[in-house]
C-alpha cells in the first residue's frame, strides 16, 4: 500500500511540471515536501523505544506522504532536467554522462 503511493506521485508530477514553470521549481518544492514528510515521520516515531511508533496511523500516513514526495519531485525531474538543459546535437550522450556521474556520486 505504501509503495503504491509512488504512482500518484509520478502522475501529479507529470501534470504539474508545466503549471509550476518547469522541472526546477518542481524539484525544489519536492525537496521541501520530502523534508516535511521526514519531520512528520520523526514526530510520529519519537519516544524511548524507536521501534514502537507513537501513532501507527500517523506513521503510516507519513510513510505514504514520503513515498509520494520522493516520486513527485526528485524522481521525475532528475530525468526531465538533463533533457531540457543539453543542446539537441549532444543531448543523448550528455544525458548518459550525467546519469553515470550521478551513479558515481551515489556510490561515493
Amino acid at each position: 500500500m505504501v509503495t503504491s503511493m509512488g504512482i500518484p506521485g509520478v502522475i501529479c508530477a507529470i501534470r504539474m511540471i508545466e503549471p509550476m514553470g518547469g522541472p526546477k521549481p518542481l524539484q525544489g518544492w519536492g525537496f521541501v515536501v520530502i523534508g516535511a514528510a521526514c519531520a512528520m515521520l520523526s514526530f510520529f516515531n519519537r519516544g524511548a523505544d524507536v521501534a514502537v511508533p507513537v501513532s501507527k496511523w500517523g506513521s503510516f500516513i507519513a510513510c505514504c506522504l514520503l513515498i509520494f514526495a520522493l516520486n513527485w519531485g526528485c524522481n521525475i525531474t532528475s530525468y526531465v532536467m538533463p533533457i531540457e538543459k543539453f543542446p539537441k546535437e549532444c543531448r543523448s550522450s550528455f544525458h548518459g554522462v550525467s546519469a553515470g556521474f550521478g551513479k558515481v556520486g551515489a556510490l561515493i
